[in-house]
């Protein structure tokens, strides 16, 4: 009896069946944490892929919720993930004064091993949140991706927008061309292309920005007013015209101009609000807004400012010396836009002077500044259309101030180098 209680023979037979389950629970369940945390990179990996993707959708090609969830969808199935356990939640910038998008992923997995002692499925989810990087403020664009002098400043053209950019998407080799003895300073230039003519002591950086990527027309979903915006408006009319001669002033109302309209006076002053102008507008003289003591106590809701828009085959048109000076709304409608062109080309004669402060934004149109013409002023103008030439003695001028790019009111601003970084 002694002899087998202290029998010591298979002992470690008895140890390695006692601890073996134990043993291979724990290399199950370290080899199902690893999993996890593979997923769970992945996971990571492509929830950062996604937002970025998402991000650069947002400033190309669309600014729409719908078209921007089924591009992150996209961008995820093709790294394998499918809608049957992926959720993906965008937040945009869209309306909300939140200039970043978030991806959140979330995937639901099996228990294997760890089911043994917890019954729920296991959760992941991965976030990622990349933020809108501005750029730098620019207050001219050339959108035209192939034209040849898509900005050209030539002859006695004095073009001065030193605290901002003037940007160009053309690819050409003569994107941006100054020459003939014009004066162009600028606080910078980017193009897709390249420049000419340009001397780098006229700029505010080291050298002009060649070969970089297209600037996004921040407008180009903005219509100024809809269809039936314009279809609603009221007829715009003359409602007073007093003296003659240089001594003679008329007084507009806004609306639809459904006729060619004649601005003949020797002084125009404009009620508030958006001009749409169908067969064309011709002006001699000074046109200007009609000072807010002479309408606040009749018009009280009204806001100041004043929006023209031609619509396409309308331009505006110069008899002798003439000019236009009008501030943008803030709100409404026309909000930031001093002029807004739909159509093709126009050429603004010499004597024209454009004192504005918002955006000039003719997309389409071959922008012609010729003679002594004059854009610009002491306010902040931003100019963007297809091509922009000045020539003859015209003169540009543009004073957006440090934040150069900044909103007018609720229209926002205009930036060369606009981008989408991971922050999260």
């Amino acid at each position: 009896m002694r002899t087998f209680l202290t029998d010591r023979s298979g002992s470690i037979a008895v140890i390695t069946a006692i601890l073996l389950p134990i043993l291979v629970g724990a290399f199950g369940f370290g080899a199902e944490v690893g999993y996890w945390l593979s997923v769970d990179r992945k996971m990571s990996q492509v929830a950062d892929v996604t937002a970025y993707s998402t991000g650069a959708a947002f400033l190309m090609t669309s600014q729409d919720a719908n078209i921007l969830r089924k591009n992150a969808w996209n961008v995820a199935q093709k790294a394998g993930l499918t809608s049957a356990d992926v959720e993906i939640l965008t937040l945009l910038p869209v309306d909300t004064g939140v200039d970043q998008i978030e991806v959140t992923i979330k995937r639901t997995l099996p228990r294997f091993f760890s089911a043994i002692f917890v019954q729920e499925p296991v959760q992941l989810e991965a976030k990622s949140i990349v933020a809108l990087q501005l750029g730098e403020p620019a207050c001219v664009l050339a959108l035209s991706q192939t034209a040849p002098d898509a900005i050209k400043n030539w002859g006695s053209a004095d073009s001065r927008f030193e605290k901002c950019l003037a940007a160009s998407n053309s690819e050409s080799e003569t994107a941006i061309h100054v020459g003939g003895g014009s004066v162009f300073k600028a606080g910078c230039v980017s193009t897709v292309g390249n420049v000419v003519g340009i001397n780098p002591i006229d700029l505010g950086c080291p050298a002009p920005k060649v070969k970089q990527p297209p600037t996004v027309d921040p407008y180009k979903d903005v219509p100024v007013p809809t269809a039936t915006q314009i279809i609603s408006l009221p007829e715009c009319k003359e409602i007073s015209s007093t003296g003659s001669g240089e001594n003679s002033i008329a007084v507009w109302s806004p609306g639809r101009c459904r006729s060619p309209v004649d601005w003949k006076a020797q002084t125009t002053y404009l009620f508030p609000g958006v001009y749409v102008f169908e067969r064309g507008l011709t002006l001699q003289g000074k046109v200007l807004e009609l000072p807010e003591d002479q309408w606040r106590s009749s018009y009280p809701a009204l806001e100041p400012g004043v929006t023209l828009v031609f619509l396409e085959g309308s331009n505006l048109r110069a008899k002798g010396q003439a000019s236009i000076n009008i501030t943008a709304p803030t709100s409404g409608p026309g909000a930031g836009f001093a002029i807004y062109k739909i159509g093709e080309q126009r050429k603004f004669a010499g004597g024209v002077e454009l004192d504005l402060a918002g955006v000039l934004y003719a997309p389409q149109a071959d922008l012609e500044f010729l003679g002594s013409s004059a854009l610009g002023g002491s306010d902040c103008v931003r100019l963007i259309a297809n091509t922009i030439t000045f020539t003859g003695s015209n003169s540009f001028t543009s004073d957006c101030g440090p934040g150069g790019g900044a909103a007018f009111g609720t229209l926002e601003g205009l930036f060369v180098g606009r981008k989408f970084e991971i922050v999260q």
